[in-house]
């Protein structure tokens, strides 16, 4: 191994261990449900009740418990009752459904005697569908009843957990943007596959799976078998979801990047919109003394300014009082100086595009202009301000609904990109306001061929024309960032959840990785607490599929930069330990078209065979990182060791002379964004793939994973290689 991962792997062991799914730890004793059926048969029988039944709930939550069939829609069970009636009543569970068969009769029993129930199914396994004639999905205030057969084939919505959960697979970004729900409704088509479907499932794992291997601690609770196994899969401190720092005055010093470092940093975004060459130069440097000092890698990210529109400068350079129902010109000159009756605005050409009854926003959001009238000859627009408020110079200005005449690669991104990402082998550009997909191809058109693969564009969506265009935008990016900052001024905000929802679950069917920003844990700039709402929010992100979360004032010029990262990384372990793995991945084997190709059958079939077996890691052998990150598309629940082995090819100045391929470090660099994956350095070779050459990667890399703590000796991995033309997939044991 190179010295690019000497101790990159530390990184997954840091915060608490966990057992299970990272909430509690199993029963020193358990008792399988099988096992309590045999000690206490005939317990039910022997006391004249009617058979027990288990409500599907998540897991770690006491679920209601009631022996009652009228109960089995309620959660009234045990609710009324003290502790001691509970644990007799989980007791009681044991001898009650001792087969599958029984379970399914009792469901069919509980769906008669409750049909007026339903809107609970979704709390219930598969089996409940043959009672159920209908259920009711409403979306947008639209009701529409659906047949169940249909909804529950293969369990087809996006997502990875037992709620509500949306079936985006057909979703198109205009729709978001449409405010009428006839139109919505009829663009729906007649499959009408919009909508909010109802998961009606167990919890984890198929039924028998379920209850079978589930047990009953001492306090009565019933522990899901995924609980009791997932220690399988590798140490849960574990944060497979990635993190992205914005570096700034509160993080560019090399003690505080160690720490962001130590503390769950892998990609380190350098803000364009502020700081000059030499500043971020600066901080570049001392975050490479600070990686060295650490062993632990980080990639690098130039986050473009892109197009943009603001305020000019102002009389005397003082803020204004803007009063709501007054009026304001905005000139498009401008050089002009701004005072309360007058503003000049950047875009050229406001007056035209702009129409009376169209909405400005200013600074931020925080002030709104309603159009009145547009002077197309003169560049002038009369408005009235909504709310009053103090505008200060040189504010953004957002446009909700109008197509703006601006290149999405400015002059100054092109210096930026050229005289600063090129020679500091920046990993990832993220270009800001892309709207199309030839934008994208605009800036790799810049950067040239070469530089084009070891530099990844990151396609920032942040207005309607971005969401519209999203498929074709995403066919061309490498990778997308959920940009909710500028995106909730430029859509209804009552949009943005499903603006994210759709672009996160079209990523991850195109197995291509997703970020999701802005305002994650925005309070923590100020304080050392993020509020609950923000806590929530990073969940779902993670819950919905993101590849990447990331931090921006918080840790750019938050007072309390490494205590957020901390949070965030905490966050997303505890969302990742209630992902349902087994859903995700018949998840996306339904949403994957077939035919296959052949790498894509290698890489399900690895993630497939890597459950079945309950191994502990799945080493990746690859040149480029492709068939890594289709493994990761399949969201493994166990950690991924990205080998990349890089090619050894003739010096330029000296032909018998071999070096390795300079792409090598780029690709595992690349890794540091993509859900679950560890990338780690092989030493290079022509023959890389030749038997002898082989068993020694991967040793090597095993190597790795044992002195990281991703798996153990005697423990087993599933070795999946991929390298020009050779292909393969076997399973070994942790020596």
């Amino acid at each position: 191994m190179t010295g690019f991962t000497n101790g990159f792997l530390n990184q997954a062991t840091n915060g608490h261990a966990t057992n299970g799914l990272g909430r509690h730890p199993a029963p020193a004793d358990p008792v399988s449900l099988a096992k309590r059926r045999r000690m206490e048969g005939g317990a039910a029988a022997a006391s004249g009740e009617p058979h027990g039944a288990i409500m599907a709930v998540p897991l770690n939550q006491t679920p209601s418990v009631k022996t009652e069939p009228s109960d089995l829609w309620s959660d009234r069970g045990g609710r009324d009752r003290d502790r001691d009636d509970r644990a007799d009543r989980a007791d009681r569970v044991g001898s009650a459904a001792a087969t599958v068969a029984e379970w399914a009769e009792m469901c069919d029993a509980a769906v008669a005697m409750e049909a007026g129930r339903r809107a609970h199914a979704q709390k219930w396994s598969r089996r409940v569908r043959e009672g159920l004639a209908k259920v009711v999905d409403v979306w947008m205030g639209i009701g529409r009843e659906r047949d169940v057969a249909s909804l529950m084939d293969v369990d087809r919505g996006s997502g990875n957990h037992e709620s509500y959960s949306r079936n985006s697979e057909s979703l198109d970004g205009a729709l978001i943007t449409a405010k009428d729900p006839a139109t919505v409704a009829a663009a729906a088509g007649e499959n009408q596959k919009l909508g909010m479907i109802p998961r009606i499932r167990s919890v984890h794992g198929d039924l028998d799976n379920s209850f079978e291997d589930g047990f009953i601690g001492d306090d009565g609770v019933i522990q899901s078998y995924c609980a009791e196994e997932h220690h399988h899969y590798g140490p849960r401190n574990d944060c497979k979801t990635k993190m992205i720092c914005t570096l700034g005055p509160a993080s560019r010093s090399v003690p505080v990047l160690e720490k962001l470092l130590l503390a769950g940093m892998n990609v380190a975004r350098f803000n364009f919109s502020h700081g000059s060459h030499e500043y971020h130069s600066e901080t570049l440097n001392n975050l490479r003394a600070a990686m060295a000092n650490t062993g632990i890698p980080c990639a690098t990210l130039l986050d473009t300014k892109g197009p943009e529109i603001r305020t000019g400068q102002l009389k005397g350079g003082k803020a204004v009082q803007l009063q709501q129902g007054g009026e304001v010109t905005l000139t498009t000159d401008y050089a002009a100086l701004g005072d309360a009756a007058t503003i000049a605005i950047s875009y050229k050409s406001l007056a035209k595009d702009v129409k009376p009854g169209g909405q400005i926003l200013c600074a931020d959001g925080s002030i709104s202009l309603t159009v009145l009238a547009c002077d197309v000859a003169k560049g002038t627009v009369r408005c009235r301000c909504e709310n009053t408020a103090v505008l200060g110079e040189r504010k953004n200005v957002n446009l909700p609904g109008v197509i703006v005449d601006l290149p999405t690669v400015t002059a100054k991104d092109k210096e930026d990109i050229l005289l600063w990402a090129v020679p500091h082998g920046v990993d990832f550009i993220a270009a800001s306001f892309v709207r199309k997909g030839s934008d994208v191809v605009a800036i790799k058109k810049l950067l040239g061929a070469e530089n084009s693969k070891r530099i990844h564009i990151i396609s920032k969506v942040e207005n309607q024309e971005g969401l519209v265009n999203f498929d074709d935008i995403l066919r061309e990016s490498d990778a997308i960032m959920v940009a909710r900052g500028d995106l909730g001024m430029e859509i209804p905000i009552e949009k943005i959840f499903l603006a994210q929802k759709m672009m996160i679950h079209k990523c991850n069917k195109a197995g291509k990785p997703v970020v999701t920003a802005t305002q994650m844990l925005e309070s923590m700039t100020k304080f050392p607490r993020p509020t609950r709402a923000e806590c929530t929010d990073v969940a779902n992100a993670v819950l919905d599929g993101t590849d990447a979360v990331m931090l921006s004032g918080e840790t750019a010029a938050g007072q309390y930069p490494v205590e957020a990262a901390s949070v965030m990384v905490r966050l997303c372990r505890e969302a990742e330990a209630s992902v349902d793995p087994a859903a995700s991945y018949r998840d996306m084997m339904a949403a994957t078209a077939m035919p296959m190709s052949p790498i894509e059958s290698l890489a399900s079939s690895a993630v497939k065979t890597a459950d079945m077996i309950r191994a502990a890691v799945i080493v990746v052998l690859t040149r480029t990182g492709a068939t890594s990150r289709l493994i990761a598309k399949y969201r493994p629940p166990m950690p991924v060791l990205s080998v990349i082995v890089p090619e050894l090819i003739p010096h330029p100045h000296d032909p018998l002379r071999l070096v390795c391929c300079s792409d090598a470090e780029a690709a595992a660099r690349h890794a540091l964004l993509v859900r679950g994956l560890h990338p780690v350095m092989a030493e290079g070779g022509a023959h890389a793939t030749d038997s002898d050459a082989t068993d020694a990667i991967v040793a090597s890399a095993i190597s790795m994973g044992i002195s990281g703590g991703l798996c153990n000796v005697g423990d087993t991995a599933v070795v999946v290689q991929k390298i020009g033309n050779a292909s393969g997939l076997r399973i070994m044991v942790v020596k």
